[in-house]
């Protein structure tokens, strides 16, 4: 199934231990290779620390949040050495400017689609500007 990206953004993140919010997600972690979203921060609510939650620790994307087994879903991004490269780079998909083949001027991304079993972004949803 695919989901809009503002359906990854300012999410709780929900431990099924737990059976409460442990964290609130804020901004994907997109590899640029292969348009995957490879983690997202999130803040941690009770010691307010940047964390990062990797997309494999996900169980199930429900309308209230993002749903892992346990607070160990989250990690320091220094803890996890393939997403810190992938983080270093700082790629941010929304506003890129997109051109065809035949280098004409589609326009700049303004929201994807992502395939919620993949966690590959799938359409790329454009707008001209005022200009066109």
């Amino acid at each position: 199934m695919f989901q809009l990206s503002s359906n990854f953004i300012d999410r709780p993140v929900l431990s099924l231990r737990l059976g409460l919010p442990i964290a609130h997600i804020y901004e994907p972690i997109i590899n640029p290779n292969n348009l995957r979203l490879e983690a997202w921060y999130a803040q941690d609510l009770r010691s307010k620390a940047r964390l990062v939650l990797p997309y494999q620790e996900i169980r199930e994307i429900i309308p209230e949040g993002f749903i892992v087994n346990d607070t160990d879903a989250l990690e320091t991004l220094d803890a996890l050495v393939r997403i810190k490269e992938i983080a270093e780079i700082g790629f941010k998909l929304i506003g890129k400017t997109v051109v065809t083949d035949t280098k004409q001027h589609v326009g700049k991304v303004t929201d994807y689609a992502v395939d919620t079993q993949t966690f590959i972004v799938q359409k790329l949803y454009t707008e001209q500007s005022v200009l066109k």
